[in-house]
Order: structure tokens, then C-alpha cells, then sequence
């Protein structure tokens, strides 16, 4: 699955930190939301609800799971999840997402990307 996204947005609201991908910030059409509570109680562990939520473009297309790696380069970032994620919300494919940012704007994406949750607070349009 792959898309171009023109909106990047990230933050952490009442311990939940979110990372989101769109092609555009007010008609989107193709997206990827991450969510992911900082600290998930014992009931949310037991249901598998204290990894990363994905959706894609759908909440029919989202699950909780695990990242397996993110790559970025070359003005693109490819998520890729476990197995039985990735079948659920990309039909097994990674989700690869083409940006356009400049080199400080690249650089927050990934700052937000590989370090852990944070107070964060920014949106990307280009």
C-alpha cells in the first residue's frame, strides 16, 4: 500500500500519543493513524490493546499490533507491521508513505517516529 502524503501530524494527548499521514488535512481520503497509550492498564494488556493502533483510510482497515520497522529515506517512510497486522490492515503489504518535506521538517517526522512517547504537539502541510 502506498500513498502521498501533503499532512503530517503528531501529539500526545492524556497519555496517548498519535503519528498521522494524509493526503490532504481537510478532504482526506488516504490516511494512517498510529495511537498508542503510554501506559495501557492490566485489562487493555490482556486484550492486546497496549501495542499500536493502526488505521488505514478506514476503521474497517484497523488493528492493534506491532511495528516491525520503519525505514525513512529518500522523502519516504515504510512502516512495516507483524504479519497478522499488516494482513488485517494492508492486506500483508508494508505501508509506504511518499513525503515531501524539507530536510528540519524530515528530521522532526523521524525524531517522532523512533524516540518513545512524548509532549508533542506539531501538524506538517505542504
Amino acid at each position: 500500500m502506498e500513498f502521498k502524503a501533503n499532512c503530517v501530524t503528531w501529539q500526545n494527548v492524556d497519555g496517548v500519543a498519535m503519528l498521522g499521514f494524509a493526503d490532504d488535512e481537510f478532504k482526506t481520503k488516504q490516511y494512517l493513524l498510529l495511537q498508542r497509550k503510554a501506559k495501557p492498564d492490566q485489562k487493555e494488556r490482556a486484550l492486546g490493546m497496549d501495542k499500536v493502533h493502526f488505521e488505514l483510510n478506514s476503521q474497517l482497515k484497523s488493528a492493534y499490533g506491532d511495528v516491525e520497522e520503519v525505514q525513512i529515506e529518500n522523502q519516504r517512510v515504510v512502516f512495516r507491521l507483524d504479519p497478522a497486522t499488516a494482513q488485517t490492515v494492508g492486506n500483508g503489504e508494508d505501508i509506504e508513505i511518499a513525503l515531501d518535506l524539507d530536510a528540519k521538517k524530515l528530521k522532526q517526522v523521524a525524531d517522532s517516529l523512533y524516540s518513545g512517547p512524548r509532549k508533542l504537539d506539531h501538524r506538517l502541510s505542504y
